[in-house]
């Protein structure tokens, strides 16, 4: 029988660094260089304010 080599490509594959996550269980309170976030907490605070305003009118 044949014997079974390893793949060229399984080998890179170990080469590489692997890639970590973490997920963090803590608000994303954003600081000033954080425009983006910031931007982010108005739309989802006055949204949400306008929702429940509307809810409550209509």
């Amino acid at each position: 029988m044949a014997e079974i080599a390893p793949r060229k490509k399984a080998v890179e594959e170990e080469a590489r660094p692997k890639v970590q996550i973490e997920v963090g269980d803590g608000a994303a309170i954003p600081t000033k260089e954080d425009v983006g976030l910031f931007t982010a907490w108005r739309v989802a605070f006055f949204g949400s304010i306008a929702l429940t305003l509307s809810l409550c009118i209509f």
